[in-house]
C-alpha cells in the first residue's frame, strides 16, 4: 500500500502591473482568491525589474499608464 499523498500543484505565477492603486489592490485579491500567486508593480520600470527577478509564468499589464 502506497502512502504517497498527491503533490499540491505549484500556484501560476502572475505578475500584476498597474498605475491605479485601487485596480490593482481589487484585481490582485480576486485572482488571490482564485489560487494565483500574484505580485505587483505600480509602473513598468518597477515591472519590468520585478520580472527579471521573478520570472513570472504571466504578466498582466494595463496598457494606457
Amino acid at each position: 500500500m502506497s502512502t504517497d499523498t498527491p503533490e499540491t500543484p505549484t500556484p501560476i505565477r502572475l505578475l500584476l502591473v498597474d498605475d491605479e492603486p485601487g485596480l490593482r489592490t481589487a484585481v490582485k485579491a480576486y485572482l488571490d482568491d482564485e489560487g494565483f500567486d500574484v505580485t505587483t508593480a505600480n509602473d513598468g520600470e518597477q515591472g519590468w525589474q520585478v520580472a527579471q527577478e521573478l520570472l513570472p509564468d504571466v504578466v498582466i499589464t494595463d496598457v494606457m499608464m
